[in-house]
């Protein structure tokens, strides 16, 4: 008998997707928002700060020379993570990715990615970490996810660009378009 069982996994609780080395396999279950984040700090903390993409980022975060960080442009949307078997709201600032989703989506074979899983793949062993994406056939999305996936109607992704939490936004009225 060993130590742990073999399927013992730290439990994870944030609503928050961050990409892991190898397989990070999702179910994209909104639509995305589109827009540009960038950190300012307050206090002893720092905080993500997002706009819409049309609103103009303040001149300061965009690129200069003499900057570590600048404003990022990123996509945001509900997704359902299969490791953490949980509901999670995934932000890409990776071009890489990015430009391979828009591809499956503009390809008339593909199109709306909510419609099959997509897996991206996460390679840090070279000096730049690299990303692949590579959908699944698609497939209705399980009956027992759908279930658990109704939750996604009390997401606002909406409320981020107001520095609130989109799980607990007051409004849901506008929530996940």
């Amino acid at each position: 008998m060993d130590f742990l069982p073999a399927e013992d996994k730290e439990p994870i609780s944030s609503n928050y997707m961050k990409l892991k080395e190898g397989d990070n396999k999702i179910r994209i279950l909104s639509n995305a928002v589109i827009g540009w984040v960038y950190w300012e700090d307050d206090g002893d903390n720092r905080k993500p700060v997002r706009v819409r993409k049309e609103v103009d980022v303040p001149e300061k975060y965009l690129m200069q020379a003499n900057q570590k960080e600048r404003a990022k442009y990123f996509w945001s949307f509900v997704v359902y993570n299969y490791a953490a078997a949980k509901i999670q709201i995934l932000e890409l600032t990776q071009k890489t990715i990015r430009e391979q989703i828009r591809s499956y989506n503009e390809d008339s074979d593909w199109g709306d990615p909510k419609d099959y899983d997509l897996k991206i793949e996460r390679d840090e062993k070279t000096e730049k970490t690299k990303y692949n994406v590579k959908p699944s056939p698609k497939k209705k999305f399980a009956v027992d996810l759908i279930v658990q996936s109704k939750n996604i109607k009390s997401i606002d992704l909406d409320a981020m660009f107001e520095g609130k939490d989109p799980f607990s936004s007051a409004d849901n009225s506008e929530a996940t378009k």
